[in-house]
């Protein structure tokens, strides 16, 4: 019995469960929508909330200013009085002074349920990941 529970515990993939647990969700908040349960939907003349998700806080600092560069972008687009950015960071000790005139929101360690009670707030959600703009990218993230 214990050989086949190391062997379980081997074959047992951390990014599939993740990606299973968030499909999962995802699914949920599809349903969820489809029955009118949305907590927010934009209207016209209302700023629309922006949630920007990725990992932000590490001290990666060139994936941070990557990430700033889309929020400036963002902010140019559409116009700081149209618009309502937050964003999520995994440590806002690490983040505080970066990200001028966004919210941040902390993001727990563990985040599948975070994630679907947060993004109902928002009228969409940016992936914002530093690493996504190299050609090596995990699909967790």
């Amino acid at each position: 019995m214990n050989a086949l529970l190391q062997k379980a515990m081997h074959r047992a993939n951390p990014d599939r469960m993740l990606q299973s647990v968030m499909g999962g969700l995802i699914d949920a908040a599809a349903f969820r929508f489809n029955l009118g349960f949305q907590r927010e939907r934009w209207r016209p003349g209302q700023p629309l909330k922006l949630l920007f998700a990725g990992y932000v806080g590490a001290r990666n600092t060139g994936a941070d200013v990557r990430v700033e560069e889309m929020l400036r972008q963002m902010r140019l687009i559409l116009g700081d009085e149209n618009a309502e950015l937050s964003i999520l960071s995994v440590d806002l000790a690490r983040t505080a002074g970066y990200f001028r005139g966004v919210r941040q929101i902390p993001m727990p360690l563990v985040y599948p349920k975070f994630l679907f009670e947060e993004v109902p707030r928002h009228h969409g959600v940016v992936a914002c990941e530093g690493s996504m703009f190299k050609s090596k990218f995990s699909n967790a993230l």
